[in-house]
Formats: structure tokens, sequence, C-alpha cells
């Protein structure tokens, strides 16, 4: 029984007083997603010992890579030695690995061939062979380090003596441990930096080779029954699993998930298994935001570092050679109609089969029934096989035109998973949720009657105008009104008198970056170590907030959509749109859980004006979803 937490593990292990296995393995694969390893020797018993950990992994859709040495006989190593053209090296290299895997098949039980061949299928273990040359020609790739992540970005390295194998927990050995959250950064990216060198093969002095088709259909083959890692799925998780099922059968389609629930992670792992099945080429990703952008390419990267990602925005242009590839690779490319026009325009060109072997991918999917996309995009993506949506709300309120747009061109919701599902599973934390009611002033209700008379009198006069322009001038003056500036400060000077935490790891939402002005007025009596994002050139305070440099950032609609910020507790609202999609996104940057604290709790504070029916309904739903508790299963 594992009674330390991740976190209380210890720094130092050795064979004679730990149990590595029980004391260290299995409580890192049941904590991560991602797990590299460099070793000199993976043997048979190494998956056997590891089963109950290794289970727990894959059923949460984790990734492990395994640099390994091929086992090479005295003869192959001198082919090897000698050979002078490459094509003769791999083929040396392909030989050794085809008699590994028969004897593999002939040594091990059924049950473990199946689980090694269903954990290859499906992407869980990725393998790749290290052979020393150059420099370091004749000698052995035997390196013993390795790196956990977790969902919330926290790693953990370790290194030592220890191999993959039986013989590694019954030989003396040991182990040095290094947390991400205990002063072991520096440790952990040069071993994160060693082994993406070595795994990429941009270390001079090694060779690496990746699994061949024919290699990895011989694995795939030892599969003698059903996936033992989808049956049992009692994983909080498990709807990532279930998602990606659906999408698979369907082929296109949006799938519904609630911020903080893993949609980029779902996808990445639908696009795994296409490639891994060989049933794509290609992958077109578009969004909306450079921010959103840069957050995928690092996933990307480090989820295909065997393949080419390419941009093409934020002044780089990589469309025409993803277009020009041959190879598997994959487009990140701004939400641009004239781009995503060009994009498929490139495709469809010289290449009949790219409305099969291309795959697209729509994240905050809402964003595609603009009305300038559905003008200039419709009938652009219906004929490919594969398309896929990603949002935490994917209608569009009040827009039919633009739904339908997403519907014919992308697909229905083929999948949800709300904001109470994930709270209720304990994805998601429960929060508290504090509405502050107010009053419009004088001049806020002199600001609406203009509004209304203006377009009353386009109405009269039959001047076309649009009636969202009129909701949004009205919705304004509600997200505008300076009675809630005192409110804000009676907020904070009780907070104050109570010793409370309301200002420590806060997110505050403000309609526009002069009424953010007004509220640091406010909190310049309160609280030093906050800022601002409003642009680009502000990036640095985001990424300073969260590493959990900064207390507090004041912030507009930039933040709601994508940016993934892991410590943030509390949220004050002094804007929220009348969908749901924004108040869910916004709330949704609170309740990622924190693995330091289990019963950690969100709070929202919320401004609700008492004359809107809007703020109204939002503050009743709010309160409906606040009111959701986590089960216990």
């Amino acid at each position: 029984m594992i009674k330390k937490t991740i976190h209380e593990i210890q720094k130092t292990f050795s064979t004679s007083d730990s149990r590595v296995v029980e004391d260290f393995f299995e409580p890192c694969l049941k904590w991560s997603v991602k797990y590299d390893r460099g070793v000199g020797f993976f043997s048979k018993e190494w998956l056997a010992m590891n089963s109950a950990g290794m289970s727990d992994f894959a059923i949460r859709g984790g990734h492990a890579r395994f640099l390994v040495s091929p086992i090479l006989s005295a003869e192959e190593v001198l082919a090897f030695e000698n050979s002078q053209k490459e094509s003769e090296r791999f083929e040396i290299f392909e030989k050794a690995l085809l008699e590994s895997i028969e004897n593999l098949q002939k040594e091990i039980s059924a049950d473990a061939a199946n689980a090694l061949a269903w954990l290859v299928f499906s992407g869980v273990m990725e393998f790749k062979f290290a052979i020393p040359v150059n420099a370091l020609l004749g000698g052995m790739f035997h390196p013993k380090f390795g790196i956990f992540e977790n969902s919330e970005g926290e790693k953990l390295s370790f290194s030592g003596s220890i191999n993959d194998s039986r013989m590694g927990t019954y030989n003396y050995e040991t182990l040095y441990v290094f947390k991400s959250w205990d002063k072991g950064k520096e440790y952990i990216d040069a071993d994160k930096v060693r082994f993406e060198k070595l795994w990429n093969g941009e270390d001079f002095n090694v060779k690496v080779y990746s699994v061949s088709s024919a290699i990895r259909d011989r694995i795939f083959k030892l599969r003698n029954a059903e996936n033992p890692f989808k049956k049992k799925d009692g994983s909080k998780w498990r709807h990532q699993g279930e998602a990606i099922e659906i999408f698979l059968q369907k082929k296109h389609g949006v799938l519904e998930m609630a911020t903080g629930t893993g949609k980029t992670r779902t996808a990445m792992r639908i696009m795994q298994q296409l490639f891994q099945e060989n049933k794509i080429k290609k992958i077109v990703i578009a969004m909306r935001g450079d921010d959103l952008l840069d957050q995928w390419y690092k996933e990307l990267s480090d989820n295909f570092a065997d393949l080419l990602i390419r941009k093409h925005y934020a002044g780089t242009k990589g469309m025409t050679d993803f277009i020009n590839s041959n190879k598997r690779n994959i487009l990140l490319v701004s939400r641009n109609h004239e781009y995503l026009n060009q994009v498929v325009a490139g495709l469809i060109r010289d290449n009949t089969d790219a409305y099969k072997n291309t795959m697209f991918v729509f994240d905050e999917v809402h964003g595609m029934g603009s009305a300038t996309l559905v003008k200039n995009l419709s009938g652009t993506f219906s004929k490919f096989t594969y398309r896929l949506g990603l949002s935490a709300t994917p209608e569009r309120e009040y827009d039919e035109e633009g739904n339908q747009f997403i519907e014919n061109e992308i697909g229905k919701t083929i999948f949800e998973f709300t904001l109470q599902d994930a709270i209720k599973r304990g994805v998601l934390c429960e929060f508290d949720y504090n509405p502050i009611s107010f009053a419009l002033s004088k001049e806020d209700k002199a600001a609406i009657k203009r509004i209304n008379a203006k377009y009353a009198v386009k109405k009269n006069e039959k001047e076309p105008f649009n009636i969202e322009d009129q909701w949004r001038e009205l919705a304004n003056v509600y997200k505008l009104s300076k009675q809630k500036l005192p409110l804000f400060k009676k907020l904070l000077e009780d907070n104050k008198n109570k010793n409370g935490n309301l200002l420590e790891n806060c997110l505050i939402f403000v309609e526009t970056k002069e009424y953010g002005e007004q509220v640091q007025n406010i909190l310049l009596d309160y609280c030093q170590d906050y800022h601002t994002y409003f642009a680009e050139d502000q990036k640095e305070y985001l990424q300073k907030f969260a590493k959990g440099k900064l207390k507090c950032l004041v912030s507009c609609k930039k933040l709601s959509e994508g940016v993934d910020i892991k410590t943030v507790q509390n949220i004050i609202l002094f804007s929220s749109d009348k969908t749901k999609l924004v108040t869910i996104q916004r709330i949704g940057r609170s309740l990622r859980v924190n693995p330091d604290d289990p019963n950690k709790k969100a709070c929202v504070i919320d401004f609700v004006c008492d004359e809107s029916q809007t703020d109204e309904e939002r503050s009743r739903w709010l309160l409906e979803v606040s009111k959701t508790r986590r089960v216990t299963e």
C-alpha cells in the first residue's frame, strides 16, 4: 500500500532499503500522464513488475517514450561497426529487432504479450532504439534516467544505476529524485533537454532508429484478446477515452468538454491513433489567438517529437512547406478565412487523396460560426473525412446561421462533458459563488435611453441595422458601470479585516483597459503584487502570474479562451457576456484541481445588476452549478 503522496516521496532510493517498484515507479506512473525513459536495458519482466502502475497510466491516457539499447549479438555489433552504408546498419538493427520479437512471443505469457501489444498499438508506449556511433562507436547506450510529468505540468526526474529489468531490483542499485516543486527544476530541465536531443536524433554520437511499420505490425500481431486497458476504466479522466472512441467511430463532429477537462489531450490522442493506423498523413489545427496557438505548439512538440510541426501565424509562414511536404506533418494556422482557403486549395490541388488523409481540428470551434467565416468558407471542409471541433460550449447563442455552418462543415456535437460532470467526477474542483448586487446610476440609465432611442430611429426610418449591435452597446453600459467600484472597495476592505486571501492567485476580468485602470486605483491600497494583461506586449506578466510570481492579474476577454493558467483560485467578474460560453471559460480558469491542495475550493465573485435579466439568468445558473459536489466513485 502506497502511504506517501507523490509530493512526499523521498529524494533517494536504494534497492536495499526500498521497494523501488512499489515505493517509486508505481506512485509515479499513477501520478503522471507523460513518462520519458532513457535506459540501457528494457526487459519483458519490467512490464510484469509494473503492471499496476502501467495499467493506471494507460487508462488515464498516458504516453511513455522509451529510448533503449537494442540487443545485438557480438557478430551483429561487429557487422554494424564495419558497415559503410546507413541502409546496411538499419538492416542489421531491423533483423535483431525481429528476432527479439520472436523470442518475446515464445518466452512471455499470452497475457503479457497481449498487454505489451495493446500498449504499443494504442500509443501508450513508444520505443526508439539508440546505438553509439562516431566517437562512441563500439560502446553501449547505457544511460539510466527518466522524467515523469503530470497533467498540471509538474515534473519529476530521476537518475541512478537501475535498469528496467528484474535484475535491476535484485542488484544493489540507487536512484536520485528531483522535483520541479522542490528546487529540482535545473536538473529536470537538463534531463529533458538531454532526452529530447537523443529522441530527435540530434546527438552526433548516438544513432537513433524508430520502429518501422513492419516491426509495429509484428508487435500488433501479438494481440490475442480485447484491450485490457479499456474494460476497467474507473478513472476520473475516462471521459477522454469515451470521447476518443465516439469520434473514431463517427469521424467528424464536435467534442463539448468544459474548460480544464483535457480537450487538447483528447484531440492529440485521436491524432496519435489515426497516425498509428495510417489513416491520416497531415493535420491542420486552426484557432484564434497566438497564446493558444503557442500552447498547442508546445504540447505538440512534446507529444509528436518525430513529426514536423509548422506554424502559419505571428509572422511565421509555414503553410507552403506543409502543403508541399510528402512526410507526415502538422500545421498550426490562425483562424483566418484567407489562410484556411489557401491551405485547402493547396492540399487538394495535386492530391486527390487529401480529402481522406488530411484531418482538420478547430479549437474553440464556436468561433468558426462568425459571419465572415460563414460567408467565405461555406462548403470548404465538409468533403474531408476527419473533422474535429473542440469547445466548452460550441453553440452560438442567438446565431442560427453560425450554428448551422458549424454543423454542416464540422459536424454535430457528438460528446458532452459539462462543468457539472467534471466537478462531480473530481476533474474540476468545487467552487463558492458570491453574487454582489448593484443598481445602475442615473448616468447609466440615461445611456441606455440614448442607445434605445438611436436604434428606434433606425427602425422607424427602415435603416438596416444588426440587432446584435444594439445588444452589445446596451451590455457595455452594464459592464462599464462605475457603480461596481465602491462595492469592490468594500469587498477588499472586508476581506482585509478578516485576513482573507481573496487577492491571492486572483484573476479579475474587466471589459476594457480604461475600466481596468479604475480597478487598479482601488487595488493599490490592498495589493501591490499585481499587474495587467491586455496586450501581447504584456505577455511576460501572464507568464509570471501562471508561475505564481504575481498574486493578482487584471485582464479582459483575451484570457477567456484556451490559455491554461493553473494557479488561479479566485475569480472576480466585473464583466461577463450574455452567453454561457464566456462565463464557463472564465470561471474555468479557477477550477483546476491542485495536487498540493486536494481540498481546494475556488471562489467566484460576480457583480450582478438587479435591473438586468441577463445578469440575473447568469447568476441563477452559476448559483445552481456551485451547488454541485464531488461524487466519490
